[in-house]
C-alpha cells in the first residue's frame, strides 16, 4: 500500500517533498511525510512546488474544491454528535425512561442538569447546555464559557464527561494537552499558510463532582463522513477523495511532526465543523500513540497479544502483527481509505470477522499492487491516475 501513497506522486509529477530522511519508528527509513498526492493534484501554492496539471493551487483552491465534499453528500444541516456518541431518543410521555448498560469494563457517567458549571484546570469556568448524546461510557453536552445566559442550541462547544477510572478519555486528553493546544495548531497553520488544520483543538479539562467525574472540552462538530458516504451510494468523486487525502495529510504530517501517530482513519472518525461543513477534522484520538518520546523512537516489536489492532478492514499490516502504531501506518490506513472512497468496497471486507483472512489478503495485495487495482476497478473503471499500478513488468 505504501507503492500506492507514493506512485500517486509520480505520474507526470515529481513534487519535492523534502531531502531529509528519518526513522520511522518501526525499524525502518522514510521520508517525512508529504501533502503531494497525485498525478489530478498539483502542490502549488507556498511550499507546494506545482506541476502542470493543477488541481490543488495552495489553501484557496483547496477550499473552493473540498465544495465538492457537500456536494457529494448534498449536506444541508450537519448533525449535532460525534461518531462515538448516539442521538438521544426523545422520551415518551408516561413511558419509563429505559436503562442503558454500559461496557463490562467502564461505568456510564452521571448526568449533570443544564445549566451545571464546571471548572477546569486552568480554574475557566464552563456552563453546561442539554445533553445531546452517549456512548457506552461518556455523556456529551452542549457547552459554553459561563455567563448568565442560557448555553443555546448554537453553543460552539462540547463537553465530554466520563468517570475518572475509564480509560479511554484520559488516553485521550494524553494527546489533546501535548499536542492540540489552540496556540500549538494556529501557529503551524500559519507558518504553513492553511486556511485551518483538521485537528480538533483542546480547550480545557478537569474533574468535577463528588466523585471526580473526568471532562475535556472540545470543538463542536457536526455529520461524519461515514454517513455522507452511504448516502452517496458508497462512491466519492475522484476530486473528492484527493482533496480529502491532501487535508489529512496535512493532518498526520502535523501531529507526526508532534510525535504520536492516529491510528485509526476512517470515514466516521472524520467529522464536518458544525459550522463550515467544509472543513473536515480528524477526530477520536483513543488509539494515538506516542511513537517517539522525547525524540527517542519506540522499537518494532511484534507482539502476537496485540495482534489486529485498530479497525480490522483500514488497519495496517504492521498491527495485524501486533506492532504498535506507526507514521507508516498511518499512511497505509490512508491508502485503505481512500480506495474504498472511490472504489466502494476493498478486497477482504466479504469476511471481516477472520482478522488473519485479512491480514494474509492485505499482504497477498500488497505484494501484487495490479491485481488489487484489477479487483478494486473492474474493466474500464478505474481512475486514471491509478493506471501506472495496472501495468505489469515482464517476467525474467
Amino acid at each position: 500500500m505504501s507503492q500506492i501513497m507514493s506512485g500517486f506522486r509520480k505520474e507526470k509529477e515529481k513534487a519535492v517533498c523534502s531531502k531529509t530522511k528519518y526513522n520511522d519508528g518501526t525499524g525502518g527509513i522514510a521520508s517525512p511525510p508529504c501533502r503531494c498526492l497525485g498525478s489530478e493534484v498539483t502542490q502549488k501554492g507556498p511550499g507546494r512546488p506545482g506541476s502542470k496539471m493543477a488541481a490543488d493551487p495552495g489553501p484557496a483552491g483547496r477550499e473552493v474544491a473540498s465544495q465538492s465534499l457537500l456536494r457529494a453528500g448534498t449536506v444541508k444541516q450537519p448533525a449535532l454528535l460525534s461518531d462515538r456518541v448516539t442521538t438521544m431518543p426523545r422520551k415518551k410521555e408516561g413511558a419509563a425512561p429505559a436503562a442503558r448498560k454500559a461496557p463490562a469494563k467502564y461505568k456510564l457517567a452521571e448526568e449533570f442538569p443544564q445549566g451545571e458549571v464546571l471548572t477546569d484546570s486552568a480554574k475557566k469556568q464552563w456552563k453546561l447546555g442539554l445533553p445531546i448524546g452517549q456512548g457506552g461510557f461518556g455523556r456529551l453536552y452542549l457547552a459554553n464559557e459561563n455567563s448568565s445566559k442560557t448555553v443555546g442550541p448554537d453553543a460552539p462547544y462540547v463537553i465530554k464527561v466520563e468517570p475518572s477510572d475509564n480509560g479511554p478519555l484520559f488516553s485521550e486528553l494524553k494527546f489533546y494537552m501535548r499536542a492540540a493546544k489552540p496556540d500549538m495548531i494556529q501557529k503551524w497553520t500559519s507558518s504553513h499558510k492553511l486556511k485551518y488544520l483538521g485537528v480538533p483543538k483542546y480547550w480545557g479539562s478537569g474533574l468535577h463532582g463528588k466523585n471526580g467525574k473526568r471532562f475535556m472540552v472540545m470543538d463542536r462538530f457536526g455529520k461524519d463522513l461515514q454517513k455522507i458516504f452511504e448516502e452517496s451510494s458508497r462512491r466519492f468523486s475522484h476530486q473528492t477523495v484527493l482533496q480529502l487525502g491532501l487535508r489529512l495529510i496535512d493532518v498526520l504530517e502535523y501531529i507526526h511532526e508532534h510525535e504520536y501517530v492516529h491510528g485509526d482513519i476512517k470515514a466516521s472518525n472524520l467529522l464536518l465543523h458544525h459550522k463550515h461543513p467544509d472543513q473536515v477534522f480528524l477526530v477520536d484520538y483513543g488509539l494515538a500513540y506516542r511513537y517517539s518520546p522525547e525524540g527517542v523512537h519506540k522499537e518494532y516489536i511484534e507482539d502476537p497479544r496485540r495482534c489486529h489492532n485498530g479497525t480490522i478492514e483500514f488497519t495496517s499490516i504492521d498491527a495485524h502483527k501486533g506492532v504498535n502504531p506507526s507514521r507508516r501506518g498511518d499512511l497505509e490506513i490512508l491508502g485503505y481509505c481512500m480506495i474504498q472512497w472511490l472504489c466502494g468496497k476493498l478486497p477482504w471486507e466479504d469476511k471481516l470477522t477472520d482478522p488473519n483472512y485479512v491480514a494474509s489478503s492485505k499482504m497477498r495485495y500488497s505484494d501484487d499492487i495490479p491485481s488489487l487495482i484489477e479487483t478494486c476497478f473492474p474493466g474500464k473503471k478505474r481512475p486514471a491516475f491509478l493506471y501506472p499500478f495496472h501495468y505489469r513488468k515482464p517476467q525474467g
